[in-house]
């Protein structure tokens, strides 16, 4: 069997981008702040919307922010 989606190195992962040698930007502070500002936090408002017509289902779902 052929792995497609594999890169054929048993899909190799680090735990911390300071180990994995391909990382050229290896500080991690960048990205902690881009996950704050994509976490969905306690006081943020999760409105979740479903529809059914025929054979079509339809989920929404809408993060309001707190201001």
């Amino acid at each position: 069997a052929v792995d497609l989606f594999g890169s054929g190195i048993a899909d190799t992962f680090y735990p911390s981008n300071a180990l994995d040698p391909y990382m050229k930007n290896k500080d991690d502070d960048e990205d902690s702040e881009e996950i704050d500002d994509i976490m969905i936090k306690a006081d943020d408002a999760v409105i979740v919307c479903t529809t059914n017509e025929d054979e079509m289902s339809h989920l929404v779902v809408y993060i309001v922010e707190d201001p």
